[in-house]
C-alpha cells in the first residue's frame, strides 16, 4: 500500500470507529484494528491504535463525570493488565503473525457475540470486580 493510501486509510478508519464506539459503547480498537491489520498489518495496527485509544479513554473518563466511579469498579482489571502487559507484548515478538491475526479474528467475533446481551439478562452490578482479572488476561493476550 502506497504512503497516500496507507494516511487516507488510517485518517477514515478512526472517524469511522469512533463512530461505531459512539452508537454502541465499544468498538474503536476491536473496529480499527481489524480493519488496519487486514490491510496495514497487525504490527503496524497495533502501533497506530495506541495514541487513540487513550485519549478517547481518558477524555471519556474526564468528560463522563464517573472517573472515579469507573476507576474503583474496574481497578482490579487495570492492576492485572499493567502487571500482566509485558506477556502480550512478547507475544507479539515470538507468536506468528498469522496466528496472532486469526486470533485476533475469533476474539473480535466473541466481543462482538458478548455485546449482544441475550434478552432479560442482568449487569454484572457488584460481581463484576472479581472477573475483571480474567478479562483483562484476555485483552492483553488479544488486544482488541
Amino acid at each position: 500500500m502506497t504512503d497516500t493510501g496507507a494516511l487516507i486509510l488510517v485518517g477514515l478508519t478512526f472517524p469511522l470507529a469512533g463512530g461505531v464506539k459512539g452508537v454502541i459503547g465499544l468498538g474503536l480498537p476491536t473496529f480499527s484494528l481489524a480493519i488496519l491489520t487486514a490491510t496495514l498489518g497487525l504490527h503496524s495496527a497495533m502501533a497506530l491504535l495506541v495514541a487513540p485509544s487513550l485519549v478517547i479513554n481518558v477524555w471519556q473518563a474526564l468528560v463522563g463525570g464517573n472517573g472515579l466511579v469507573t476507576i474503583k469498579r474496574i481497578w482490579p482489571l487495570l492492576v492485572f493488565a499493567t502487571v500482566t502487559v509485558w506477556i502480550g507484548a512478547m507475544a507479539l515478538t515470538l507468536v506468528d503473525v498469522s496466528l496472532l491475526s486469526a486470533l485476533l479474528g475469533v476474539w473480535s467475533r466473541s466481543i462482538r457475540q458478548s455485546a449482544c446481551p441475550i434478552p432479560g439478562s442482568r449487569s454484572p452490578g457488584a460481581g463484576s470486580p472479581w472477573r475483571a482479572p480474567s478479562s483483562a488476561r484476555s485483552t492483553v493476550f488479544l488486544p482488541a
